[in-house]
């Protein structure tokens, strides 16, 4: 790949796309691992699609958030 490929990817990757950090208790994180492990999904995808589903259906989320 030459320095103009990098280039147009790069600035293709900040126009397009946004970038997302989580801080996941080891508990936590070792569910999502184990989650998605066995349904064979990349956990971005599991967390994309589940905040969708979340959004488009007007689940309500005051019952489940809390604070740890």
């Amino acid at each position: 790949m030459n320095k103009n490929n990098i280039e147009y990817i790069s600035n293709y990757n900040k126009a397009n796309y946004k970038n997302v950090a989580l801080r996941l208790k080891p508990d936590d994180y070792e569910v999502i691992e184990k989650y998605c492990q066995d349904m064979d999904i990349s956990k971005q995808k599991l967390f994309i699609n589940a905040v969708k589903y979340v959004n488009n259906n007007d689940i309500p989320l005051d019952e489940i958030l809390y604070i740890n």
